[in-house]
């Protein structure tokens, strides 16, 4: 089985926390590789916190050098905000985005 962790690995879990929410706390309990990204914070002797692992401390763990982290959108943006940020194509009709198709990837209600 495949257990080294790339930097690509390590930039996904970092855009997921950026642009959501932070990685449930009982799904990291549970996951396979957590150690991997993450480090274990005693909270008491049954317990634990984890919180993501600097890209330094990463890559000096899997023996790689840090490298420039791609932006692909604001730091700052929640997804959400990314979403309804995003620009429409041109020529859209109105009734499409009265009807929200502008993004059709996203489900409507």
């Amino acid at each position: 089985m495949h257990t080294h962790s790339t930097p690509v690995q390590r930039d996904s879990r970092v855009r997921v926390s950026a642009t959501s929410s932070d990685i449930p706390q009982h799904l990291l309990e549970r996951g396979k590789f957590t150690p991997k990204f993450y480090n274990a914070i005693p909270i008491d002797s049954a317990r634990f916190h984890f919180q993501m692992k600097s890209k330094e401390q990463w890559s000096e763990e899997n023996n790689t050098k840090p490298r420039p982290t791609k932006r692909y959108f604001p730091a700052d943006k929640r997804l959400g905000e990314i979403i309804q940020a995003y620009p429409c194509k041109k020529g859209i009709t109105p009734q499409a985005l009265d009807q929200g198709t502008c993004m059709p990837f996203i489900p409507h209600t």
